[in-house]
């Protein structure tokens, strides 16, 4: 089972081993806007992902026009 992630809050790494879930399961990321609070933990996630095996496929990220700019 693939999972989505909705925000991608500071802290979300530790809710994620805490919930013993597989960061490299997650797929994608959707955000609703781009504000610090709700990107803050989008880079670890990645690196999370790819320490984890999910190195060969990518993880999306959808939000609203203009995130290219701040992610």
């Amino acid at each position: 089972m693939h999972r989505i992630l909705l925000f991608a809050v500071l802290g979300v790494i530790v809710a994620i081993a805490l919930l013993a879930l597989r960061p490299d399961r997650i797929k994608a990321v959707f955000l609703t806007h781009f504000h610090s609070d709700h990107i803050a933990d989008l880079g670890n996630l990645a690196l999370q992902r790819w320490v984890n095996g999910a190195h060969e496929s990518p993880m999306s990220v959808y939000g609203p026009a203009g995130g290219g700019l701040s992610i």
